[in-house]
C-alpha cells in the first residue's frame, strides 16, 4: 500500500513534468512523506518500550511475590515435614514452569508426565501431612479425667466465694452509706 503510493507519487512527477512542474518538489514532497513514517516509527517505538517497561516490573514482582513464597515455605517446611530437597526441587520445577511458559504448554505436559510420580508422592506425603494435623487435633479433643473436673469444680468454687464476699461488702457499703444519708 505504501509502495503504491508512493510510486503514484513518482507518477505524479511524470505527468506533471510535461506541464513544467518542478522535479524537486517531488522530492522534497517524498522527503517530508519519509519522516512523517520515520516519526511514526519512533513514536511506536517509545510506546513499544514504556509498555516493554511495565510488563518487566510486573514480571519483578511477580518473581518476588514467589521468592517470597519459597523463603515462606521453606521456613515452615519444619512444621510441613516436607525435606529441603524436596523444596528445591520444587523451586526447580517453578523455575522449570516459568521458561516453559514462555516456550508453550507442550513443554509443562512433557516435564509432568516424566515426573509424574515424583508429583503424585509429594502430594501423597502433604495429604499425610496434613492427616495427622487432623487426627492429632481429634485426639486433644478428650473428655475430661476425674481429676480435672474435680479441679474445675474446686475453681468453681473459689469464684462462687469471691462473688459471693463481693455482693456482701457492696450491700454492707450500701447500708452504710443509707444510715449516713439517714433514710
Amino acid at each position: 500500500m505504501i509502495q503504491q503510493f508512493l510510486i503514484y507519487l513518482i507518477n505524479l512527477n511524470n505527468n506533471y513534468s510535461n506541464y513544467g512542474a518542478d522535479l524537486d518538489k517531488t522530492h522534497d514532497i517524498l522527503i517530508i512523506i519519509l519522516i512523517a513514517f520515520a516519526a511514526v516509527a519512533i513514536l511506536f517505538l517509545i510506546i513499544g518500550l514504556f509498555y516493554l517497561i511495565a510488563i518487566l516490573k510486573r514480571t519483578n514482582v511477580v518473581m518476588k511475590k514467589v521468592d517470597y513464597l519459597m523463603e515462606d515455605i521453606t521456613y515452615k517446611s519444619e512444621s510441613l515435614n516436607v525435606t529441603v530437597e524436596t523444596l528445591n526441587k520444587l523451586s526447580n520445577y517453578l523455575l522449570l514452569f516459568d521458561s516453559s511458559s514462555k516456550n508453550g504448554i507442550k513443554a509443562l505436559v512433557k516435564l509432568f508426565s516424566e515426573n509424574r510420580n515424583y508429583f503424585y508422592s509429594f502430594a501423597d506425603k502433604l495429604r499425610e501431612n496434613f492427616d495427622k494435623k487432623v487426627s492429632e487435633g481429634k485426639d486433644k479433643i478428650k473428655k475430661a479425667t476425674p481429676k480435672a473436673k474435680e479441679q474445675v469444680q474446686k475453681l468453681k468454687k473459689v469464684v462462687e466465694k469471691k462473688i459471693n464476699t463481693k455482693k456482701e461488702n457492696v450491700d454492707k457499703d450500701k447500708i452504710d452509706n443509707n444510715h449516713k444519708k439517714g433514710i
